[in-house]
């Protein structure tokens, strides 16, 4: 070796150590030693110096040879070990070997001569070994990386062995497949889920042991493989045999490339060329294809019927020689990348026909995005360029009869209508002379006329009067209510031919109709033979259509202004009629509306009040069934008191009713207000003594019956007494007065019908009923009458009560004529006054 051997021995006898230095020194100084005779020598130097090889002896006091090589493998297991010893057997030695030493020499004389060569041997079988393992570790991770990177292939990789099972499976096939390698590892079955019929997998599986069996190469064969969720792809195989190094084949390699999306893009790509060659040998339009120098290359059957010329003329047709040479520009502008338009009369260059085209042209690009021609769209578009002509002779004949309306609606006189009709004809139809003829009683009379020869000794409104039948074109047009062109009077049966218009070679004539009525008939004439068409009367009788409006609203003016004044004077008569019918209608309706309101007021405050009583009668009920025994009779007190209340609601709710329906009405009799007002008070006086009050009585002496209903007043007077009874305290006073008043500006019978034969009087017949309670607000006097409406006194006193009680006191007070009014203030008591008219029979 280059460079001197680094041994470590441990021995714990001097004389075996110098035997060993003797023999290693043999070589000539090709070692350094050093020695370690304990344990304790040994761990140290093996942990503080880096040695080639250890010598141990096997006997070592305190410890053997086996534990120095299990100490050495646990430093550096590259270190070789060699035991060096005098006692030994061949058991020892295949011990020490079995544990990892590297030889076994024995310290005799004749044996340990070549412990040197044995040093060397051992270092050069482990350097060996090293590199053995280097090789094979790189090999390994070869491996791995070759596995990994098949494993990572985007394409489908997978290999065979020698029976046809599955030895590699990449996760390209896993992907694709669907199947992982854990199902297809080992074995064949792969085969019946990849070809499920079963001819077709003998075919392909024959196929892939061929390549196996006789070294067969496959290049770009496609099969279709079902996957695991049923979907089926297209596979383009790329497959090889696989040899070791003996040259034995042992399996197979394929590459399968997932082509499924490259074959639906090819036949999308099949379907769309066939798609277009039948769009454009097909088309409704006419298309063409043309080249850079602008020669057509080809060119469907509907180009050829719209040029009206043949395939074999046009194909190779080189366009810069068209007749037409402003189509050129359109064509260039493919040329350039940019699309192009034109539109125009087309002359043909290979017939004579001249066809209305629209052309649309772009660029033919191909794979590269270089510019290779221009395609052209052409259609027909004459039918279109008629209809156009026509629409814009529709637009002008609109504006021409909208101008001709406004110019007849400006004016109602008859005389300058029929003026303007004559001047504004021309617009619409030209013509050399005009008439108007009216139609009275089946008599046709020339009413104006325009632009006849001066030299006619009578004008043409002169010439005709005679009956409609008796003239051939007016009959006709009379019976059919269709216009008339006459191209020649010459030759036109039962023309009327005077000296005096014999100049008339040509005529239109349409007749004046309201709906189905004809009154006359507008005619044109010319000079010039054949110069009137269909065309012309059906233009004409446009016009005559907004005419025959002017004329009738001429006329019918013409009658208004003749009933105008006999019209002036029943609109005046009416006038006084409908104001105040207008004055009783505007009443009416607030009335309904007022009642509108009042009547959701209603509904809406009746379900509230009905609902609180019934709310309560239901929980005391509830107590009742399951509250304490002691208090039923407590439970008892508050049911009676809230079904009378309810009664009480009830009874005033059907009271109101009937007031509202008009069920009751007032029975009027002589009534004598002091006598009822008195009885009342005796018969009330002990009630309220009981609860403290005083109660009087002040009649007014004298007073006057008055017609009334008796009971309907009682029930008044009651019910006022009963609230001051209620909101008065204990301690005051309540008075009930009687007097007569003399009305004011502010208050008059309300209603007399109600009262039959009352007139009116300016005396009133008074009752009132005071108190000394709370008193009310001025904002509470002014719902005092509403339904429902409880003041803040009845809220904190809890007197009972429906808040009807006043509301129906006011219907029936006001079913007699009268009306209540109150008088009141905070802290001072109130009094409600009834107010009854003094009637006489």
């Amino acid at each position: 070796m280059d460079s001197l051997i680094r041994v470590l021995y441990v021995d714990d006898y001097p004389l075996d150590r110098e035997l060993v230095r003797d023999a290693l020194e043999q070589e000539y100084g090709g070692f350094v030693v050093t020695e370690a005779a304990s344990r304790q020598e040994f761990e140290a130097r093996l942990a503080a110096g880096a040695y080639d090889v250890v010598l141990s002896d096997f006997n070592i006091l305190g410890f053997d040879g086996l534990a120095v090589l299990d100490a050495v493998r646990a430093v550096d297991p590259t270190v070789p070990v060699v035991i060096v010893t005098g006692t030994g057997s061949e058991e020892v030695a295949a011990e020490a070997i079995k544990r990892g030493a590297a030889d076994y020499v024995l310290k005799s004389p004749r044996h340990i001569r070549r412990l040197p060569q044995t040093i060397h041997a051992a270092l050069e079988k482990q350097r060996t070994q090293q590199e053995r393992e280097q090789a094979e570790q790189r090999i390994a991770a070869l491996l791995r990386f070759q596995n990994e990177m098949l494993d990572t292939a985007a394409t489908w990789i997978d290999t065979l062995d020698a029976a046809g099972n599955i030895a590699f499976w990449n996760r390209a096939a896993e992907r694709i497949s669907g199947y992982t390698r854990e199902e297809v590892m080992g074995h064949g079955r792969v085969w019946e889920w990849l070809y499920p019929d079963p001819e077709d997998r003998a075919r392909i599986f024959a196929r892939a042991m061929a390549i196996i069996q006789r070294g067969e190469r496959v290049e770009n064969l496609e099969t279709i493989i079902r996957c695991k969720d049923g979907e089926r792809r297209t596979i383009s195989w790329h497959s090889n045999n696989l040899v070791d190094k003996t040259g034995q084949t042992v399996g197979s390699i394929a590459l399968g490339a997932d082509v499924t999306e490259r074959k639906r893009m090819e036949e999308a790509l099949a379907a769309s060329e066939e798609r277009y060659r039948l769009l454009f040998y097909r088309s409704p339009v006419g298309v063409l294809h043309y080249d850079p120098h602008l020669r057509i290359t080809d060119c469907n059957a509907r180009f050829v019927t719209v040029l009206q010329s043949s395939r074999e003329r046009l194909i190779g047709l080189d366009m810069t020689t068209l007749t037409d040479q402003s189509v050129l520009p359109a064509l260039r502008q493919a040329l350039i990348g940019e699309d192009g338009f034109y539109e125009g009369l087309y002359r043909a260059t290979t017939g004579t026909a001249e066809v209305w085209v629209s052309m649309r042209t772009a660029p033919l690009v191909d794979a590269r995005g270089q510019i290779t021609g221009g395609v052209g769209i052409v259609e027909d578009i004459t039918e279109r360029k008629r209809i156009e002509e026509a629409e814009h002779e529709q637009r002008a004949l609109a504006e021409a009869l909208r101008d001709t309306a406004a110019a007849l609606a400006s004016t109602l006189s008859f005389d300058e209508v029929l003026d303007r009709i004559l001047i504004e004809v021309g617009r619409v139809v030209p013509h050399d002379a005009a008439r108007i003829i009216l139609v009275e009683d089946g008599v046709a009379r020339a009413a104006r006329s325009r632009g006849y020869a001066e030299q006619e000794p009578e004008a043409p409104s002169q010439l005709l009067h005679a009956p409609v039948d008796t003239v051939v074109n007016l009959r006709t047009m009379a019976e059919t209510g269709r216009p008339l062109a006459i191209p020649d009077t010459r030759s036109y049966p039962g023309w009327l031919d005077w000296p005096q218009t014999r100049w008339v070679r040509s005529n239109a004539s349409a007749p004046i109709k309201i709906k189905e009525w004809v009154i006359g008939f507008l005619g044109l004439d010319s000079a010039q033979p054949g110069f009137f068409t269909q065309v012309h009367a059906e233009r004409l009788q446009a016009f005559a259509d907004e005419a025959a409006v002017a004329i009738e609203n001429a006329r019918l003016y013409d009658e208004v202004r003749r009933h105008a004044a006999e019209l002036e004077q029943k609109v005046a008569e009416r006038t006084a009629e409908l104001t105040q019918r207008e004055a009783a209608l505007r009443a009416a309706n607030e009335q309904l509306q007022q009642l509108s309101r009042l009547k959701s007021e209603f509904v809406s405050n009746v379900s509230h009040e009905l609902r609180t009583p019934l709310a309560n009668i239901k929980t005391y009920l509830w107590l009742l069934e399951r509250g304490k025994p002691e208090k039923h009779a407590k439970y008892m007190e508050t049911l009676h008191r809230e079904s009378e209340l309810l009664q009480s609601l009830i009874e005033d709710l059907l009271h109101l009713s009937r007031l509202d329906l008009g069920k009751v009405q007032p029975v009027l009799a002589p009534v004598d207000v002091n006598q009822m007002v008195t009885l009342l008070v005796g018969d009330r006086a002990t009630l309220f003594a009981d609860r403290g009050l005083t109660l009087e009585a002040r009649v007014e002496p004298n007073l006057p019956l008055i017609q009334a209903d008796e009971k309907m007043l009682i029930q008044v007077l009651t019910n006022l007494m009963t609230n001051a009874m209620n909101y008065t305290p204990a301690g005051g006073t309540v008075t009930v007065k009687t007097g007569l008043e003399i009305a004011d500006g502010g208050l008059r019978i309300a209603d007399a019908q109600d009262l039959h034969s009352a007139t009116y009087n300016p005396q009133w017949v008074t009752f009132s009923v005071s108190d000394t309670g709370p008193g009310i607000s001025a904002e509470e006097q002014a719902h005092l009458f509403e339904r429902f409406y409880r003041g803040e006194a009845a809220r904190q006193t809890a007197v009972p009560g429906t808040g009807l009680g006043l509301a129906i006191c006011q219907e029936l007070v006001e079913r007699h004529g009268g009306r209540m009014t109150v008088e009141s203030q905070p802290g001072a008591g109130s009094t409600f006054i009834v107010w009854l008219p003094v009637t006489q029979e």
